[in-house]
């Protein structure tokens, strides 16, 4: 990166001095809001950004699951929390149908379906990570009787699976200070890399205390949460209702 060292670079962006150099190797992946970011920090007007479209290789998958997928693919554990919703990779085809029609009303019923598949077959991409999600009691009151059953039970399957461990956080429990929906990818060499997750996917965080503040948070929703065997049977009544 001519004209800036790495680390007034680092500064600039808000990233570490490491990753700057990944960029610089090869080694790191370059998104999308980063690299607006040094066009505008190198003046580019847009060239930079032409450069990166043009050199990187689209599929036919959506953004949400390309940018975090290598990442969740080599991750050892997940942690997993959303205020609202079952976690992403814990959504059954149903309940991930439910959100994309209110998050994308106008997209036609085959892009639905083809999303929804997308998001409910992630899971089984993935290299057996140990995943714990803590889920609202709420998080099905959104949906129908029929998807509200398909989910819980697909929940259910997953926990005597030993797939994950699912623990439900009371609707009397307080989520003030709680944030957003995010994910913990803990991985092989002992870094944590952590992600926000929104209605149509994940963005990645790679601030070490965006990563630090998240750990922290997760903590005391655990706290929070019933245990598991307690968990368990709160999902049973959702099959049931």
């Amino acid at each position: 990166m001519v004209g800036l060292t790495q680390t007034e670079v680092a500064r600039k962006t808000g990233h570490s001095s490491s990753l700057v150099s990944g960029w610089e190797s090869g080694a790191k992946r370059v998104q999308r809001h980063q690299v607006d970011r040094l066009d505008e920090i190198y003046c580019q007007h847009g060239r930079l950004v032409k450069l990166w479209l043009r050199d990187t290789k689209r599929s036919e998958e959506p953004e949400w699951l390309t940018e975090p997928k290598q990442v969740e693919e080599q991750a050892t554990a997940i942690d997993a929390w959303h205020p609202n919703l079952v976690t992403g990779l814990l959504q059954c085809w149903e309940y991930a149908a439910t959100i994309f029609r209110q998050g994308r009303p106008t997209d036609p019923p085959e892009e639905i379906d083809r999303l929804a598949s997308l998001r409910a077959g992630r899971l089984e991409t993935l290299n057996y990570p140990h995943i714990t999600a803590v889920v609202p009691q709420s998080a099905l009151t959104l949906a129908s009787d029929d998807v509200r059953r398909a989910q819980a039970s697909h929940l259910l399957e997953l926990i005597d699976n030993h797939r994950v461990e699912v623990l439900v956080r009371p609707s009397d429990a307080s989520t003030v200070g709680y944030g957003g929906g995010f994910r913990l990818l803990h991985m092989p060499d002992g870094n944590v890399v952590a992600g926000c997750e929104h209605a149509m996917g994940t963005v990645p965080l790679e601030k070490d205390n965006d990563v630090g503040a998240l750990s922290q948070t997760f903590r005391r929703l655990l706290g929070l949460a019933l245990p598991p065997s307690r968990s368990r049977s709160e999902v049973e009544k959702w099959c049931q209702t």
